[in-house]
């Protein structure tokens, strides 16, 4: 599955045991009609262990250990948020709001490690804990 981003290509690949989500973009769609004027939640989407997140030119990650995005409505779309990071994406669909979250989660990896030896305690702390849930490859 490759999704075109107005600044780079995403491509999701899947590892010799676990396909890629092939519904990722499809599921996010069709969750929007699920959207709760109440909560203001949307269901959260599965990210499984063994997708892979690939940025050409820039990085490639792989999941270690699944976790949950959640989606949020907002006012000119939607937040995609998670408890592995304190990064948050906004995108006008739901699908783009997770495809951004993705490219983020990869972009804060690699920061990083580049610093990883003049981090801070927390920053360390955030490091460690979003890597135990996706690696670089």
């Amino acid at each position: 599955m490759a999704v075109q981003n107005p600044q780079q290509d995403y491509v999701s690949k899947a590892s010799q045991t676990t396909p890629a989500p092939a519904d990722l973009i499809r599921t996010t769609s069709e969750n929007r009609g699920v959207y709760s004027v109440r909560q203001g939640m949307l269901p959260g989407i599965h990210i499984r262990r063994g997708f892979v997140i690939d940025i050409p030119d820039v990085g490639r990650a792989k999941v270690l250990n699944s976790f949950y995005i959640k989606m949020q409505r907002a006012e000119e779309g939607f937040i995609a948020v998670s408890d592995i990071s304190d990064v948050y994406e906004l995108g006008e669909s739901a699908s783009q709001a997770i495809i951004h979250y993705l490219f983020s989660l990869v972009d804060e990896l690699i920061w990083f490690q580049k610093r990883k030896e003049s981090l801070s305690r927390s920053l360390f702390k955030d490091f460690t804990k979003l890597r135990y849930y996706v690696g670089l490859v």
